[in-house]
């Protein structure tokens, strides 16, 4: 079986919402492919944030069955749902970076949770700066950088610690057209790697612009278009 047939996340019959009276997603039925991109589209609110989450164990599901990594997520034990989340980093619109660090502890922060030395840290941090383009701001603080700027340490605070998966949450939404392309550009390169990329996007002329497959929400149910 070659990578991109081997599921790393599988949706079977799932349904997830708040309450009995308020359902977001039903009968949910989709695979996701080790080392693939996927684009996830809908209108606003139809749950692409809810599904994420899912996918990162934020939000239980209601019903059905989610595996990943083989496993139904239900069998899984609370030490194994940490190891599990440890496989998979987030990226969001709004960044999510703690202001009163600066660029290197920022991105030292998920490598000394882990328990990396700071040998190895000073290493990866330093590394990573330099793939990102920003070499030059690694002791400024984030309010001194553009928006741009601050998603693109956003992601590489999200992938210094080698995720399997990366979940992005409108990556590009917040930033300009070029900031926008530096930033997909980044997410082209982390698929070429292997990585299982899943990003919400807006962006339809992104979207058209690239062969990849797409989960499309609509009527609180998630389809593949290929």
């Amino acid at each position: 079986m070659t990578i991109l047939e081997k599921s790393i996340i599988r949706f079977h019959n799932v349904k997830f919402g708040y309450g009995i009276s308020n359902s977001i997603l039903n009968n949910v039925n989709i695979d996701i492919k080790q080392g693939g991109f996927y684009f996830l589209t809908g209108k606003s609110g139809a749950g692409k944030t809810s599904l994420l989450k899912l996918m990162y164990i934020g939000n239980r599901i209601t019903d059905g069955n989610l595996f990943m990594f083989d496993k139904d997520v239900d069998s899984y034990s609370r030490n194994e749902i940490a190891l599990i989340r440890q496989n998979i980093s987030v990226v969001f619109q709004d960044y999510k970076l703690l202001k009163h660090l600066n660029v290197f502890d920022n991105l030292a922060l998920p490598l000394r949770i882990k328990g990396d030395s700071e040998e190895t840290i000073v290493r990866k941090v330093t590394q990573i700066v330099k793939w990102v383009g920003l070499k030059q701001y690694i002791d400024s603080y984030p309010d001194i950088l553009s928006g741009g700027q601050q998603q693109r340490l956003s992601i590489a605070r999200s992938v210094i610690t080698n995720p399997k998966i990366i979940l992005a949450d409108e990556p590009t939404g917040s930033v300009d057209e070029v900031s926008a392309k530096k930033i997909f550009s980044l997410f082209e390169q982390l698929h070429k790697r292997g990585t299982t990329i899943i990003m919400a996007t807006h962006n339809e002329n992104l979207v058209k612009s690239k062969n990849y497959p797409k989960l499309v929400i609509e009527n609180n149910s998630v389809f593949l278009e290929k």
